[in-house]
């Protein structure tokens, strides 16, 4: 991590924000404890994989086509690419493809994570040499660095307007919530005198965007989300299977449709994967999307390919997003936070790397 700590992420015309920065915002949002955790878990899931003890194998096969879905959603599909985004967050191969094995096994064992850890102790030092690898690796450095860009934009356009700066009391709560040995542990090289300005500043950028968020959630303007995604957000519950043939799942699929049979029976008889899932229209898999708008309650949606299994699903509800339904009118007001936030940085921030 120490390669990274100046590293220049993203900018903004008055600031440059560096690794060190997304690092101490996610220590003052509480994330950095759930990313050590996570980096602890899976370090003992690899030493559970190395017990010769142990017959549970992780498939190798899957890490190659987890390595291939990186890649793919990341552009990288030339080796040199690769290589080169590597490089510029201070990385290896090794580094990368251990990140993946630890992601696949805490799924694999997702069950038994407690006793894992307690049989396998992993030194904070470990953990200290993994997080890079794990923050960058898992994308989580992207969604802070995200986070942290929009409260900047926001906080930049609320002072130019005139936004008064949070109270001493605000930046005490904030700052007395951040736990110092763990920003200790994650920066060692950074001293208090220094990051005591840096957490501060952070902190006011947090508030500032705080409050612009409740200022930009009207009535009016969650009404409005509301209309304008009236289609994206109709809600659906499905009941159905996914197998690994399509032959297998048109035969599903006519023992659901024609001979009215629950997808739970036939998933059991067909020895398939049972799917119970509530999906909002812009949610569900792609090739289920257009056939679902059209579709009704009862009727049968599928076979459709998705990541190489064909899925099979049951309507049992459909449903408009209503303006009295407390949850359909908290993603309205995110969906305005975020379109505000996005529309800002935009005009002021600038891409140096993305973690």
């Amino acid at each position: 991590m120490a390669a990274l700590r100046e590293r220049p992420i993203f900018a903004l015309p008055d600031r440059v924000y560096a690794w060190d920065d997304l690092v101490l915002a996610a220590c003052l949002w509480g994330r950095w404890a759930e990313l050590e955790a996570q980096a602890r878990t899976g370090l003992a899931c690899l030493a559970r994989l190395d017990d010769e003890e142990v017959d549970d194998e992780l498939d190798e096969d899957d890490v190659s086509r987890a390595a291939a879905e990186f890649r793919y959603a990341r552009d990288l599909e030339a080796a040199e690419d690769m290589e080169a985004w590597l490089e510029a967050r201070s990385l290896d191969a090794d580094q990368w493809l251990d990140a993946i094995r630890r992601q696949l096994l805490r799924e694999q064992w997702a069950e038994d994570l407690e006793s894992i850890e307690e049989e396998y102790e992993v030194d904070d030092g470990e953990v200290r040499d993994t997080l890079a690898a794990e923050v960058i690796c898992t994308g989580a450095a992207a969604e802070i660095a995200t986070r942290l860009a929009a409260q900047a934009a926001v906080a930049a356009r609320s002072r130019e307007e005139g936004a008064p700066e949070p109270t001493a009391d605000e930046l005490a709560a904030a700052l007395g919530a951040v736990d110092g040995d763990q920003v200790a542990r994650a920066l060692p090289e950074l001293g208090p005198a220094e990051r005591g300005p840096r957490l501060e500043h952070l902190a006011r950028l947090s508030l500032l965007a705080a409050r612009a968020a409740r200022d930009a959630v009207t009535d009016a303007a969650v009404d409005g989300e509301l209309r304008a995604r009236s289609l994206d957000w109709l809600r659906f519950g499905v009941r159905g299977l996914v197998v690994d043939g399509e032959a297998a799942a048109r035969e599903a699929a006519l023992c659901v449709r024609a001979d009215g049979m629950d997808p739970a029976e036939v998933a059991a008889a067909a020895g398939a994967e049972l799917l119970e899932e509530e999906w909002y229209l812009e949610e569900a898999p792609a090739p289920l999307r257009d056939r679902l708008l059209g579709a009704r309650p009862g009727d049968v949606v599928g076979p459709a390919e998705i990541d190489g299994r064909y899925t099979v699903v049951r309507v049992e509800s459909k449903s408009v997003p209503s303006p009295t339904d407390a949850a359909a009118r908290a993603r309205a007001a995110d969906a305005v936070v975020a379109r505000a936030a996005s529309r800002e940085m935009d005009q002021r921030v600038k891409w140096l790397l993305m973690p």
